[in-house]
């Protein structure tokens, strides 16, 4: 999704599917997310924001942090959306002021 998002495709297209998916967070890996990502888009268009990828050490840094600061053992795929927050704050995408939903 981030790979259709960043090409502004409107729809998931044949190079963007990966036949077999590997990583941590089992439950976001999808090969083929044609069926979300339409919905998804528009979703993340209407409200400004964006899709964002992790690597595994972002993923297992943000799953540490959100432990260590909140006493939360979270799942690696909620550890990637909290990743990515972290990427875009860091790389000043996020006003450190902002109110933001993270999914």
């Amino acid at each position: 999704m981030v790979r259709a998002w960043q090409e502004g495709a409107e729809t998931i297209l044949p190079d963007h599917i990966i036949p077999n998916p590997k990583g941590i967070a089992k439950a976001i890996l999808r090969g083929d997310p044609g069926r979300v990502y339409t919905h998804m888009r528009a979703i993340v268009k209407e409200s400004g924001g964006t899709f964002v990828s992790a690597s595994e050490t972002e993923i297992r840094e943000a799953r540490q942090l959100a432990l260590d600061l909140e006493g939360i053992d979270i799942c690696f795929s909620a550890a990637t959306a909290v990743a990515s927050v972290i990427k875009q704050t860091r790389g000043n995408a996020i006003n450190k002021d902002a109110i933001i939903l993270v999914n």
